[in-house]
């Protein structure tokens, strides 16, 4: 999967599905939706293992290698401009490989491959793409690995390489160590250290200027984290990234909404359909619920917050106001806002901001609606007053089937701690008339 920068798309090809079959679509999105764009010369034979990176400079997608539904292992370069793929028959080419890893290094305006898995083993050679022709450029550097992270670092003006598997132990101390640094002259080691994990995903913040990994397979089983590369070296954001364990999973950076968008892969057992955005930095996202409340006057309101990254504060706000704790208002400051004893000053819009090391999410916006301690008329809370639907809601909840957003005091709409009976029908059909409970 490859951020493409000139159209502002994400584009994923190829892959194993759950069936144990290979994908044989090219999918694209756009932030919201996926599709299946089905484009002229889409790769054949089907793959899997192969790698991809977006040549910025000619605007297309560069696709070398996989192991195909043959059985075999590819050495075919392909190129997709938005429209067509196409088959590039270059002079010199890497050998037939999977579990490779390329990068795009803008400043030279090279695709750089590395390592991989052949059939006479994995190897350690680096080779360059032009658009025209594969240039190897090294024999020597990085151990000989496969299923690595690779990234375009732009604040060093190095390819990077971190992780991947060995082939000098066997399982679980099979895993590379190190982080290491491609300037189009030479490897050298970048830093001792770095997470030890194959079949992870990696990409480049150039928002924050720096690398990114997640999820991937270490010495003691499927992992859940975040790591980020930066000036200090490695630092450790998160240790349950985005929502599951996954290995084999996608990660790109989408510049126009300055996050990560991680999808697909598996969880170690059962394959994933998501798609995430993980923003600002690293793997935190917040959710709130629920997204509206209707709640009677004199009553309590809570809402809730959940984030899947560790949160170094919180702030409930009211129309774009920080709340305080008082009285009636408790948690302002935590995940669980509650205010007691609300009144017809308290309904807005609400919404929490959650800080991390990372930087400050919003989720929200949360409606809270104060009705009359008699019901409303809008009796299933969708904001429309006295429709057929409130009148079905409110039948139906009599039944004892009351809807999610429905009046809170349920059937018991006058308020009078009776429930379904005949007074509150007929206050339910006062009130629908415009009259007073």
């Amino acid at each position: 999967m490859v951020y493409d920068s000139v159209r502002g798309r994400v584009v994923l090809v190829g892959g194993y599905l759950s069936d144990g079959t290979m994908s044989s679509g090219t999918f694209d999105y756009d932030g919201t939706t996926w599709r299946n764009v089905s484009p002229i010369g889409n790769p054949r034979p089907l793959r899997a293992g192969h790698a991809m990176a977006f040549d910025s400079h000619r605007g297309v997608v560069v696709l070398f290698g996989g192991g195909t539904d043959s059985g075999g292992l590819s050495a075919t370069t392909f190129e997709y401009d938005g429209l067509a793929w196409r088959i590039v028959t270059t002079p010199a080419s890497p050998s037939a490989r999977r579990g490779h890893a390329m990068a795009y290094d803008s400043s030279r305006q090279v695709v750089v491959l590395f390592g991989g898995q052949t059939a006479s083993g994995r190897v350690g050679d680096t080779w360059e793409y032009n658009g025209a022709t594969w240039t190897q450029r090294a024999v020597t550097g990085p151990t000989a690995r496969s299923r690595h992270v690779m990234v375009y670092n732009e604040a060093l003006q190095k390819v990077v390489v971190v992780g991947g598997e060995t082939s000098l132990q066997p399982p679980p101390n099979h895993l590379a160590s190190g982080t290491w640094g491609w300037d189009g002259a030479a490897w050298s080691l970048i830093a001792g250290s770095g997470p030890m994990r194959t079949r992870a995903a990696g990409a480049y913040s150039t928002a924050r200027q720096r690398m990114v990994i997640i999820g991937g397979a270490s010495n003691v089983g499927v992992t859940a984290d975040v790591w980020e590369f930066g000036p200090g070296g490695w630092q450790l954001l998160e240790v349950a990234g985005p929502n599951a364990n996954r290995v084999d999973s996608c990660l790109v950076f989408d510049p126009q909404r300055g996050a990560f968008i991680a999808a697909s892969g598996t969880d170690g057992s059962n394959f994933l359909q998501d798609s995430k955005l993980l923003s600002p930095g690293g793997g935190l996202t917040v959710q709130a619920s629920p997204a509206v409340q209707q709640v009677s006057a004199g009553q309590t309101a809570v809402f809730s917050a959940e984030v899947n990254g560790m949160v170094t504060a919180w702030q409930w706000r009211k129309g774009g106001v920080a709340l305080g704790n008082d009285a009636r208002v408790s948690g302002a400051t935590t995940a669980n806002l509650t205010i007691q004893g609300v009144t017809d000053a308290d309904t807005g819009s609400y919404d929490v901001v959650a800080t991390s090391a990372c930087g400050a999410l919003v989720g929200g916006p949360l409606l809270l609606g104060v009705v009359p301690a008699c019901g409303t008329s809008d009796f299933n809370g969708d904001g429309d007053f006295g429709t057929d639907q409130d009148i079905e809601a409110f039948f139906a909840c009599l039944a004892g089937n009351c809807c999610g957003t429905c009046y809170p005091g349920g059937s018991d709409f006058n308020g009078d701690g009776d429930f379904g009976t005949d007074q509150d029908i007929e206050s339910f059909f006062r009130v629908l008339g415009g009259s007073a409970c």
